[in-house]
């Protein structure tokens, strides 16, 4: 509706929607979910969005981690980026040892 949209745009943080979406971005990427074995946090600062990453083996005995940084603008496509970089070095080999 709208409407309701319109009275409720002063909740909108446009920091939290940054790091947000570059972090969903990320999830989606590698197919994270609530029993994959991976954490992200994007950190907003002005119009400068952080993001870091890892990829977990279960028993811990393996991790790639990694970060990116860049605009707030492109906050889908840090997300996304990462990932893929993780996911090429060595984040894919976990992930594909993951029972779910």
């Amino acid at each position: 509706d709208p409407e309701v949209l319109s009275v409720l745009e002063f909740l909108n943080d446009n920091e939290t929607i940054a790091a947000v979406t570059a972090e969903r971005a990320y999830l989606r990427e590698v197919q994270g979910g609530c029993q994959v074995p991976v954490g992200v946090y994007g950190k907003v600062s002005g119009n400068h969005l952080l993001l870091e990453a890892t990829i977990l083996k279960i028993d811990g005995t393996r991790e790639v981690r990694a970060q990116i940084d860049g605009s707030c603008s492109e906050a889908e496509e840090l997300g996304i980026k990462l990932a893929q970089q993780m996911l090429a070095a060595g984040g894919k080999e976990i992930l594909d040892e993951v029972e779910y």
